[in-house]
Order: C-alpha cells, then structure tokens, then sequence
C-alpha cells in the first residue's frame, strides 16, 4: 500500500514539473513575441521620421529609447 501511494505521489510531482516547465517555456515564448513585434514597430517608426527629426535630438537618446526601455519593458514582463 505504501508503494502505491509513493508511486502516486512521485507520478503527481513528476506532472507538476513538466506543467511549471511548460508554463515557463509558453510565457518566455509569448513575451519574446512581443519583445521582437515592439522593436520592429519601434524601428518601423523610426524610419518613417523626417531626417530634421534627428538633427534636433541628442546623440545617443534615440539608441537609448531603442535599447535601455525596450529592454526595461522586457525584464518586467519575464518578473510577473
């Protein structure tokens, strides 16, 4: 009797490991998804601004905006 119940206990923890596996593959998934749509929308937009756009602002705020915040965005998606 107790090597059923071990054997029930091992295959239910076995099941959970593989769903907290596949929890974590499907949500890495979706949120590079996400990540790779919002840099080509990021980079889309970009290329649509007139030229005087890019006179007018600092160097390096625009690689910034492109990498640091996208990445910020990125690292609070994977923490929830």
């Amino acid at each position: 009797r107790l090597g059923v119940i071990m054997a029930w206990a091992l295959g239910l923890y076995a099941c959970a490991a593989l769903l907290m596996f596949l929890q974590g593959f499907l949500l890495n998934t979706a949120i590079q998804r996400s990540m790779y749509d919002l840099r080509r929308q990021v980079s889309a937009k970009l290329e649509r601004l007139p030229l005087s756009y890019f006179d007018g602002q600092p160097h390096g705020e625009l690689m910034s905006r492109m990498t640091n915040d996208i990445d910020n965005v990125s690292q609070t998606l994977l923490q929830t």
